[in-house]
Parts: structure tokens; C-alpha cells; sequence
């Protein structure tokens, strides 16, 4: 089968110098390449605050050229586009990212059996005049929420231009289902994780000191003040604090580490790669990310993978899959957080958490990388498959 998607989120192998959010697409596509012959535009938007950037001759000859490459035998073309006119697409953007992905195609010669937009809000208003004669199928993530609450054509192009609309959390789920669209599927397309080949269900038999682990991006929505300031409350001197990501925030947070007093018990190890955050999640007992807008969050598997007590978020991406108390812990404020980490360190039958450490392991397993990216090809071959019997009936 020949699948074309659409991404603004992508591996940015050819751009180093572009900010790189997630590769969690690439996740779901590579285990496919073998039997597939899968295609990635990945339109890269800059925001209008960064317009001046384009000052920079060089940043402006880089805004023309469309970069590709292979990775894992799947084709990715990138280029780049620029709000210009406020917080949503003009139909001048429109057409831009239309010509753009129209050359590449030509180009390419790349007719698909399938075409799939991750972040349809990005691609929705010109998905339809590219010609395609087959199944379109949009996969919403938290980005995309923001547009469907206050652009009432996005919801109608979700509508009419696509033949199945996915999700990716149980959250997003729910806060679509309000605009009752009748190509709404209730399955979740989850990401999935890289299995370690030896993980031990955690001991804590006569634990005296946790270890808490945050890895991920050092911004504001992330709440990692949160855990800090938890290390100031005098019940919680029995843990220490590993920060591993950088970004914006950083410089904050340090401060608020000084200002506090608990240096010796915070240590900001930078960023590292997947495997190096992988090591790091065996050596540590506690797993806490309580971020909110958040469409997923794959460390969270990557953490309970690794036997982590994992904390998350409840109503947020990962909420579904941990379920809390059973393979791992939801909160929704800075007092619960508190509560929460409390209660593990109070914990008296450490056979409990031991329990709930086996169960994140188990989910980890389940949640594969493999196993998703198989279910979630499933999932869209079958949208294919009825495409494929309507277009039949009607000859």
C-alpha cells in the first residue's frame, strides 16, 4: 500500500537548526516501511512572533527549498511555512503549503492508496483540492482542539473531507464527541514505547530515599516548579530530584532551586538521548511529569516500561492508560501532587508498590512500539478496506 502523510510535527533530520518537538509519528510509520511504501510532508510552521528571522538572508534562502530524506525507508520531505496573518491560516498560507506539497507530489510521482493527516487543522482547508482518489483519514492531537473550538470551518472540513476522523488520547476523544461528527471513531491511535530487554519490577523494601525523575522539555506547561516546591514541604525530605531536558524555563527553575535551598537535592542533568533517558529511568523510583495541554506523552510508557511509579496528569493525554492506583498515579493540582508523592513514601506495604510497578511494566509491554504501529496500520487499512467496498457498490 502507498501512504502519504501530512505532518507539522516530523523527525527534522535535515534541519538541525529547526526546534524538534516529537518524532512520535515516525514511531507509528517505521515499523510499516517494510511492506508499505509510506511518504511524510512535514510542513514546518513558524510562528508569526518569528517573522524578523527571515532578516537573515540565509534563513530566507532555506525558506524556498524543500529538504528530503530517508530514514528507516520512509521518504520525508520538509519545508517550511510562515504565519503570517495571526493565529490561524490565511487562505495565502493555504496556498502556499498547497503549491509546496502539489510540487512534491508531482515530483515524486507518488500516487497514494491512502493519505493521512496528523494535525488536520494544519493541512484541513487544502487537503481536498490536491486531487487524491482515495481514503482520507484525519488523526487529531491536542494542537488541533484550539481550532475546532473557534474555527467552525475547521470542524465542517473534518466533515466533509475526511472519510474516518481518529484521535490520539482519551481526552481528545471526549472533547471532540461534543461536535458529534459522524466519522468519528472511538478507537485511540496511542503511541507506543521501546521495551527494555531487561527490566526489573522496582524493590522498595527498606527504601529510605526516592528518587524522582522528570525528562522532557523545560517549559511552563510542564509544571516542573510543581515538584520542586513539593521538595520544600517538610514531609518530603526523603527524596531527591533529577531534571533531565533543557529549554526556556530553565534558568527559572534553577533560580527557584536556589532560592529554595534544596540544590544538593535537585541535579539538572541537560539532554540526553532516548537510550542514555532510558539507563536513567532503571536507576530512578518515581517517574513525574504533570504537564497539562498534552497530547500523549510517550516518556510516561517509556517510564513505566522501565518499572517507574509514573504520575501523570488526569484528563490529559496519558489518562486512560495509566489508571490511577492500579500501574501508576493521576493528578490534576500541585496540593494532589504532594498528597501523592506523600502517600508513596508513607506507603507501609511496599509490596503495593512493588504491584503497581509490575503493572506499569506490563503496560510498558503492551504499549510497544511495534504493537502500536501495528494496530494503528490495522486501523487505517480497515478505513481503506470500506473506502474501497463504497467506491465497489457504487460502480
Amino acid at each position: 500500500m502507498k501512504i502519504l502523510v501530512f505532518t507539522t510535527l516530523y523527525d527534522m533530520e535535515a534541519r538541525p537548526d529547526l526546534l524538534q518537538d516529537t518524532s512520535a509519528i515516525h514511531y507509528l510509520l517505521k515499523y510499516l516501511s517494510q511492506d508499505n511504501e509510506i511518504m511524510v510532508i512535514n510542513t514546518y510552521i513558524n510562528r508569526k512572533k518569528y517573522l524578523y528571522r527571515y532578516l537573515n538572508p540565509h534563513n530566507l534562502v532555506q525558506f524556498f527549498k524543500d529538504y528530503s530524506y530517508v530514514k528507516d525507508q520512509i521518504k520525508v520531505h520538509l519545508f517550511e511555512t510562515q504565519v503570517v496573518t495571526g493565529t490561524y491560516f490565511h487562505e495565502i498560507e493555504w496556498k502556499w503549503m498547497e503549491k509546496r506539497s502539489g510540487k512534491i507530489l508531482e515530483k515524486e510521482k507518488f500516487v497514494p492508496d491512502l493519505v493521512i493527516s496528523h494535525f488536520p487543522s494544519f493541512s484541513y482547508a487544502y487537503i481536498d483540492r490536491l486531487g487524491f482518489q482515495c481514503p482520507k483519514i484525519a488523526v487529531l492531537h491536542f494542537t488541533d482542539l484550539a481550532h475546532a473550538d473557534h474555527r467552525k470551518a475547521f470542524v465542517e472540513g473534518l466533515r466533509e473531507k475526511y472519510d474516518a476522523v481518529f484521535c490520539r488520547s482519551k481526552g481528545i476523544y471526549e472533547h471532540i464527541s461534543k461536535f458529534q461528527l459522524p466519522n468519528l471513531r472511538e478507537d485511540i491511535i496511542y503511541s507506543g514505547t521501546i521495551v527494555p530487554a531487561q527490566c526489573e519490577v522496582k524493590s522498595f523494601k527498606n527504601k529510605k530515599e526516592f528518587t524522582i525523575l522528570y525528562a522532557g522539555k523545560l517549559i511552563k506547561r510542564k509544571n516542573v516548579d510543581w515538584i520542586i516546591r513539593c521538595l520544600v514541604r517538610k514531609k518530603l525530605s526523603a527524596f531527591k530530584l533529577w531534571v533531565v531536558g533543557n529549554g526556556p524555563e530553565e534558568g527559572r527553575l534553577r533560580a527557584l532551586v536556589k532560592k529554595y535551598g534544596v540544590g544538593t537535592r535537585v541535579e539538572f542533568l541537560g539532554q540526553v538521548g532516548r537510550e542514555k533517558v532510558q539507563e536513567i529511568m532503571k536507576d530512578a523510583d518515581i517517574f513525574c511529569m504533570p504537564s497539562v495541554n498534552e497530547t500523549f506523552g510517550l516518556v510516561y510508557l517509556e517510564a513505566m516500561a522501565c518499572g517507574c511509579l509514573t504520575i501523570g496528569t488526569r484528563k490529559e493525554g496519558i489518562d486512560g492508560v495509566i489508571e490511577d492506583g492500579r500501574n501508576g498515579f493521576l493528578i490534576s493540582t500541585e496540593e494532589e501532587l504532594f498528597e501523592c508523592i506523600w502517600s508513596i513514601l508513607t506507603e507501609k506495604r511496599k509490596e503495593n508498590l512493588e504491584r503497581i510497578s509490575q503493572n506499569a511494566i506490563r503496560t510498558g509491554q503492551e504499549f510497544s512500539e511495534r504493537n502500536m504501529s501495528l494496530r494503528y496500520f490495522q486501523l487505517m487499512k480497515n478505513e481503506w478496506e470500506k473506502w474501497k467496498k463504497k467506491e465497489i457498490q457504487k460502480r
